[in-house]
């Protein structure tokens, strides 16, 4: 009998997705090639153009569009930011060296910006939060991170929120409640992601993103382990019963 419960708790685990009802923002698994930036200042050290991106009829992107802009906020020295969009290792990378800050902001608005078309994110109730899944976080001259994630919705303003992101050397999950917004979570037009958005960015500010997700409550996770601890068991008294 614990043999056979093992075996399914390890089924629901690893067999089934992480969160069963999630949507995916963004795995930025694409494009398979990635796309390396530098944003550097004007000879000889001076102001920067911002370097803004943007990729079309992406797979595993919500709206089929991502958008990246990576601004620097003061005077640029000769390499403010560089990193990757996607790409063979499947994430968002940012390095940010010495001063001024940084900004990056991704957003999610559809093909040409024609938004998202009022898209249910919560699934039909299921899903509660997002999360944003980072690969590792050194929040540089601070000991955390800023976010701002703002939502817009049908017949709504935008709706901003503000947070602050513990340092990471490994995997960590940052949960944002779609309660915190004054938004319709069930007819989405658009999404923004910003980090180190801030008055004035903290410098040298570094990070690896690895997916955005809309997922369901923790209790919809616990009900399938549940359910398979209790087939399981039913399973093996019937046939200790024979």
């Amino acid at each position: 009998m614990v043999i056979g419960l093992s075996a399914v708790i390890s089924f629901l685990m690893y067999a089934s997705p992480l969160h069963a009802d999630s949507i995916t923002i963004d795995s930025f698994n694409h494009p398979l090639d990635g796309t390396p930036f530098f944003v550097e200042g004007l000879a000889p050290w001076g102001n920067s153009d911002p370097f803004a991106h943007e990729d079309q009829n992406v797979l595993e992107v919500i709206g089929g569009e991502r958008d990246i802009l990576v601004d620097v906020v003061g005077t640029a020295s000769p390499i403010s930011a560089a990193g990757i969009i996607a790409g063979p290792a499947g994430l968002l990378q940012l390095a940010t060296f010495g001063g001024p800050g940084t900004r990056m902001i991704a957003t999610y608005n559809g093909v040409n910006d024609v938004g998202l078309g009022g898209m249910d994110v919560t699934d039909s109730g299921a899903n509660n939060k997002f999360v944003l899944r980072f690969n590792s976080i050194d929040a540089g001259d601070a000991d955390k991170l800023g976010l701002k994630v703002t939502v817009g919705s049908t017949g709504n303003p935008p709706s901003s929120k503000s947070y602050l992101v513990d340092e990471s050397t490994g995997w960590l999950d940052r949960y944002i409640p779609f309660s915190d917004f004054a938004a319709d979570l069930t007819s989405v037009t658009s999404l923004e992601f910003a980090f180190n958005d801030l008055v004035a960015p903290v410098p040298n500010v570094d990070f690896e993103l690895d997916l955005i997700e809309a997922v369901p409550e923790p209790s919809t996770l616990a009900l399938l382990f549940a359910l398979g601890a209790f087939v399981c068991v039913a399973g093996a008294w019937r046939r200790r019963k024979r």
